[in-house]
C-alpha cells in the first residue's frame, strides 16, 4: 500500500478528531456535517483522474500512471465539499419547487437531487465552480 492509500484509507474511517472524507462523487449530505462534507482534494497533476494522457507522436496517445497521486485521483488533503460558508440567506418559489438562488442567480428545482441537497444549492456556477448557498427555502404563497 503506497502513501496515498494509506491516507486514503486512514481518512475514510470516522473519528473525532480526524473527520472521515470520502470521493466527491460518493459525499454524503447530512444535517451532522451542515450538508458540507469532508472530501478527499483531486490531485492537481492528473485532475482526480490517477492518469495523465501522453501524446507520443502523430495519432499516438498513451495513458500513464499519475506521479503524483500513484492512480489513487487524490492529493494528500481534504477539504470541505462546498467552499462557500456564508450564512443562510432566503429563497422563496417563484413557481412551485422552484426558487432562483440569491448567491449565483440559477434558477433550480427543489426537487432535483444533484441542484439541492436540501440545505445547500449544489449547481456548477459554470467557471465559477460549485455555488454552495445555504438557503431558506419558503413556499410560494397559493394562488
Amino acid at each position: 500500500m503506497n502513501e496515498h492509500e494509506r491516507f486514503i484509507a486512514r481518512r475514510g474511517r470516522s473519528k473525532a478528531t480526524d473527520p472521515a472524507a470520502s470521493f466527491r462523487a460518493d459525499a454524503v449530505f447530512t444535517d451532522e456535517n451542515d450538508h458540507n462534507p469532508w472530501v478527499f482534494v483531486r490531485c492537481p497533476s492528473c485532475d482526480g483522474r490517477g492518469q495523465i494522457c501522453e501524446h507520443r507522436g502523430p495519432g499516438v496517445e498513451a495513458l500513464r500512471e499519475c506521479e503524483t497521486c500513484h492512480r489513487t485521483g487524490v492529493a494528500l488533503s481534504v477539504e470541505r465539499y462546498f467552499q462557500n460558508d456564508d450564512p443562510p440567506r432566503d429563497a422563496t418559489e417563484f413557481i412551485p419547487d422552484w426558487v432562483r438562488c440569491p448567491a449565483c442567480g440559477s434558477a433550480f428545482s427543489i426537487r432535483d437531487k444533484v441542484a439541492w441537497t436540501g440545505r445547500r444549492h449544489n449547481d456548477r456556477g459554470g467557471t465559477r465552480g460549485i455555488c454552495g448557498q445555504r438557503l431558506n427555502v419558503h413556499r410560494a404563497p397559493p394562488a
